[in-house]
């Protein structure tokens, strides 16, 4: 039966695969990724052991099980997609895309990814300078976002963003 993670617990094996590309990871080495105090990382932490996801030795290293590096790799996987089609093909400043990046990547399923990614393939491809040019052209007709146009905003919210994530 498939484990349904939360967006926290997809942030977390997102930090740890990151964490661990370059050492082992440790309880406080998270917390200092994710913005976050050492007891919220350790509970959180026990809840990915319970699912299976990681595994860890008290006041030890943090490791992600075979089960948790599938789930970690298509967070990231999906972390890199939206990122491509914010920053390289929609033209967004990386640092308001990221934020965007944390509110959306929770959210896609499997099939809207692989559009994306094929989305983002197809607008990166030399055959397409013409349609990015286009592209490029309506974009900038845009109205500025940060000139709020309407009395309630809808979908905007404030985003997990921690510091340190990026």
């Amino acid at each position: 039966m498939a484990t349904r993670l939360t967006a926290s617990q997809e942030n977390y094996l997102e930090h740890i695969l990151r964490l661990g590309r370059s050492a082992p990871v440790r309880v406080r080495d998270i917390a200092g990724a994710a913005g976050v105090r050492l007891p919220s990382v350790s509970k959180a932490i026990g809840r990915l052991v319970d699912a299976g996801l990681a595994r860890h030795e008290a006041y030890g290293r943090v490791e992600i099980t075979q089960r948790g590096l599938r789930a970690a790799r298509l967070v990231a996987r999906r972390d890199e997609c939206l990122t491509r089609l914010l920053v390289d093909v929609l033209g967004m400043a990386p640092d308001r895309a990221a934020a965007e990046v944390c509110r959306l990547e929770h959210s896609l399923d499997s099939d809207v990814l692989a559009r994306l990614e094929a989305l983002v393939v197809h607008a990166a491809s030399p055959a397409s300078a013409t349609w990015r040019r286009g592209l490029a052209k309506r974009l900038a007709a845009l109205p500025d976002p940060r000139v709020e146009r309407e009395d309630v905003r809808v979908g905007v919210v404030e985003p997990h963003v921690h510091a340190g994530k990026r």
